[in-house]
Order: C-alpha cells, then sequence, then structure tokens
C-alpha cells in the first residue's frame, strides 16, 4: 500500500516538475526541426590563434564584419566560447549598429565581459578572462 502511494506521489512530483511553459518549448523546437539547417559561417570572417606552451592560456581572436544582425549571434556564439571578437561595423547602417551593439553589451553583460570602442567602426569584445587596457 504504502508502494502505490510512494508511486502517486512520485508522479505528480514529476508532473510539477515540468515548467508551464514545456508545450510552447515543443512547439519552437518541433518548428525548428522543420526549419532548413542555418547556413555555414560567413566567408568574413576570420580567425587568429596564438598557440602558448599551456593549453588553457591559448588565445584565439574572431575578426567579424557583420552584413547582417544575425552575424551578432555568431559574434556572441564566440565570446560564449571564450574568444575575443573584434567586430568592424563600418559597412551596416547606424541604426543596425546600435541595434547590434545592444545585444552585444547585453551578452557582455551576462558573461561578465567587455566591450570598448577601437575607432569609430571598431570594437574590441572579450570575455570575462581577457582584458584590454588602453595604456
Amino acid at each position: 500500500m504504502f508502494e502505490e502511494f510512494a508511486k502517486k506521489m512520485r508522479k505528480k512530483k514529476e508532473a510539477e516538475e515540468v515548467p508551464p511553459f514545456k508545450a510552447f518549448v515543443d512547439k519552437i523546437s518541433e518548428e525548428e526541426a522543420n526549419e532548413p539547417a542555418p547556413a555555414p559561417a560567413p566567408a568574413h570572417t576570420s580567425t587568429v590563434v596564438t598557440n602558448s606552451e599551456n593549453s588553457a592560456s591559448n588565445l584565439e581572436l574572431k575578426v567579424i564584419a557583420p552584413e547582417s544582425f544575425a552575424d551578432a549571434f555568431a559574434a556572441a556564439e564566440h565570446l560564449m566560447h571564450g574568444c575575443t571578437v573584434f567586430l568592424n561595423v563600418e559597412n551596416l547602417e547606424e541604426e543596425m549598429v546600435q541595434r547590434m551593439l545592444d545585444f552585444l553589451r547585453g551578452v557582455c553583460f551576462a558573461l561578465q565581459g567587455d566591450i570598448k570602442p577601437s575607432s569609430k567602426s571598431t570594437y574590441i569584445i572579450t570575455p570575462s578572462n581577457i582584458s584590454v587596457s588602453d595604456k
């Protein structure tokens, strides 16, 4: 009798642990599964890698010249993987630049990174383990 009661309580607890938005997330997941695969990384992205003796201190710099707001997501992915991003926005409209920088400032805040202008149209965006100084 106790085992039946425990079984019912476990089922009830499992049902309560499911977030209320699970159905919404499942619907989005199904829609994404039906969408075509995302395009490969744009050709205007280049990588410079410097190795040191200690593999934990490898540095990676991604140079991105975005053509659309979708490239901001690529920059965010690089930051989440611990890479520094050099962002060149000279070919974007001012409104798109502001939107992209607002998004990337939010990413930096969440990752405790930093974003600094290096010129009027270029920015250095770093993860938390990299610091950039002006001096």
